[in-house]
């Protein structure tokens, strides 16, 4: 990284610090938000109840 920033005329006294990689690093609550997502495509799937209410997900097809 920091040599692309030098190549793009960065210059930051040669320290690179970059805060947060939004893109490539991700997040805590998006995991959750994907494992919740596809728990509740499988209980729509297989017919079965939760037993914590998700926030429901737009399955087509079905």
């Amino acid at each position: 990284m920091r040599n692309i920033l030098l190549d793009s005329g960065v210059n930051n006294g040669g320290r690179c610090c970059i805060a947060r990689l939004d893109p490539l690093v991700p997040k805590a609550e998006n995991n959750k938000r994907a494992l919740e997502a596809e728990l509740y495509f499988y209980s729509r799937i297989f017919k079965f109840e939760l037993a914590e209410e998700i926030e429901p997900v737009e399955i087509e097809n079905l």
